[in-house]
């Protein structure tokens, strides 16, 4: 599209009380990209004069070498230019633990003279990203154990064990992004394809500690293509996909947005790894999340009402949670 068209999108999407933060890569280059032919003493070379790509596997790019001064000024400025010309919120940085630490920090600073509540999310997980400007990381720990879980491959203890890991790893106040899905992974419908269950470990991660993040075509269940295109036009089926899982999302934020402050207090309170059932409690809200083919029967002590999903009170007063399903109690 237009730079004209872009500055449309970003004042709609500012008109809704959204933000909207650009994808950008700083770690390497196309091979046709401009600078190739401008400034090629801007990348990385072999023994032999030759431009080289960040890795073996990486063939499609063409490294770029912070040791350059010019390359650093040109990219402070470009940062602050697309926030100066366009009203962009913030950005993603692609592999952001690949550029260097004194970059970052020279980064932040730089973006937040034009726009002084700039947010970097870093796609990376190394705690020190906290330090150098980004506001964000990516939370592959919980991922991976809600993914192996679902699969029947891994232990509610273990999701437990991560977590409490990552408090102590991580600066206080750190964000971290919570998914079940991204551009980088097979798409959860595929890899978890009981329905149930894959909102179950949607709303864990929805609802824990951190920040959700919905990949373009989760909401409504695609499982096309199950690895996600990263060269090619990826259309999505929207008016043929599942809007059951839509409102379940849905829901699911709206919850969060109600009941949920960024200081709310957060604690795993069950991982039975007998049960495969999973709870904790945030804010004034307790979350279960039944991952076995089995009911899970349970008392909840100073409840004041279900406020959503497959929870039910039986005829003793005690609490049901179906198969595969979550429920939230205040």
């Amino acid at each position: 599209g237009t730079m004209e068209a872009f500055k449309t999108l970003v004042n709609e999407v500012h008109k809704r009380g959204m933000h909207i933060i650009l994808d950008f890569v700083l770690n390497h280059s196309a091979w046709d990209n401009a600078l190739m032919d401008v400034h090629p003493d801007w990348y990385s070379h072999n023994g032999d004069g030759e431009i080289i790509p960040p890795n073996a596997d990486w063939s499609d790019v063409a490294d770029l070498n912070y040791d350059q001064h010019e390359l650093r000024t040109y990219m402070l400025e470009m940062l602050q230019w697309w926030i100066t010309e366009t009203d962009i919120d913030g950005y993603r940085f692609d592999v952001a633990e690949l550029v260097p630490d004194d970059f970052w920090m020279a980064a932040k600073q730089a973006c937040q003279e034009v726009k002084a509540d700039v947010f970097f999310l870093a796609e990376g997980k190394e705690p020190n990203l906290h330090l150098n400007g980004h506001d964000m990381t990516y939370s592959w720990n919980i991922w991976e154990g809600l993914v192996q879980l679902a699969a029947g491959n891994a232990d509610p203890s273990e999701i437990k064990r991560s977590y409490e890991l990552e408090e102590f790893q991580y600066p206080q106040g750190s964000l971290r992004m919570r998914f079940t899905e991204n551009h980088d992974k097979i798409r959860s419908s595929v890899l978890i394809p009981q329905k149930d269950l894959n909102l179950t470990a949607w709303a864990f991660a929805g609802l824990m500690k951190g920040n959700p993040l919905i990949h373009g075509g989760q909401e409504v269940g695609e499982t096309q293509p199950p690895q996600p295109a990263l060269f090619e036009k990826m259309p999505l089926k929207w008016k043929q996909g599942d809007t059951e899982i839509t409102k379940v999302m849905t829901d699911v934020l709206q919850l969060r947005k109600t009941y949920i402050k960024h200081d709310s207090p957060f604690q795993i309170i069950i991982a039975d790894n007998d049960k495969l059932v999973m709870a904790y409690r945030h804010g004034p809200l307790l979350n279960f999340f039944n991952f076995s083919a089995d009911t899970f029967k349970f008392s909840a002590g100073g409840m004041d009402e279900i406020l959503y999903g497959g929870i039910s009170v039986e005829a003793d007063s005690s609490l049901s949670l179906p198969p595969y399903q979550f429920g939230v109690i205040k």
